[in-house]
């Protein structure tokens, strides 16, 4: 390497491959450490990290192919008429200003809440189970109600009053998205640990941004 003007006073003047991490260890290193937990990248992830990674993206790939379909086209198409129908029912800019029986209305299935549950499931299925998973919810007619957690953040303030921050925490997730933070912390007042409400909504106002896994620990497994 040296001839070759790889290395010059010591120094390495172009990258350069190892076949192995032994070579490498013996020209770098004085004390030759050579195994794959030793050598790792400026983040911190081993060699041994990274094959693991590698070979979970080879299973991904073949787990993928197995559900390849004849009719993706067919089934594409239904998601995008799916998702313009969610915009033509919800348009973005009006959902500051959403009404408590917009967002959920027992029985009806045109409410946000019913739309993200139910109603868009062939886009990705969002189930909510008890009513403060929806964390606002219509009791009867007129009266609607909160989680507690959420009330006891605002206190002195209305149901009405904290779902108007409500509305605008979910216009800013979607307006202000950031891949890297959009599930921490508080928007306004729509609380952390809302991932089924904020994913849905990142999704059929911001098709193609988000990878559809609906763990995450089946992610962490393979990345």
């Amino acid at each position: 390497m040296i001839q070759k003007n790889i290395i010059v006073d010591n120094e390495f003047t172009q990258d350069y491959t190892f076949e192995k991490t032994f070579h490498a260890s013996s020209i770098i290193s004085s004390y030759g450490k050579a195994g794959n937990k030793a050598w790792k990248t400026k983040n911190g992830q081993s060699i041994d990290d990274l094959i693991i990674i590698q070979d979970n993206i080879k299973q991904f790939r073949t787990f993928y192919k197995q559900f390849q379909m004849d009719n993706l086209d067919e089934e594409m198409n239904d998601v995008n008429n799916t998702i313009q129908n969610f915009n033509e029912l919800f348009p973005l800019e009006h959902l500051p200003n959403i009404t408590l029986a917009e967002y959920d209305t027992l029985e009806s299935k045109k409410s946000l809440m019913y739309m993200i549950e139910h109603g868009t499931n062939n886009v990705f299925k969002g189930f909510l189970g008890n009513n403060w998973n929806k964390n606002f919810y219509q009791i009867k007619g007129d009266t609607y109600d909160c989680k507690q957690s959420i009330k006891d953040k605002y206190p002195g303030k209305s149901v009405e009053e904290i779902f108007r921050l409500y509305a605008k925490g979910m216009y800013r997730l979607v307006t202000e998205f950031d891949k890297d933070t959009y599930v921490k912390g508080d928007i306004e007042a729509l609380p952390e640990n809302t991932n089924t409400i904020r994913g849905k909504l990142l999704m059929l106002y911001r098709p193609g941004e988000l990878l559809h896994i609906s763990s995450m620990e089946a992610l962490k497994k393979l990345f």
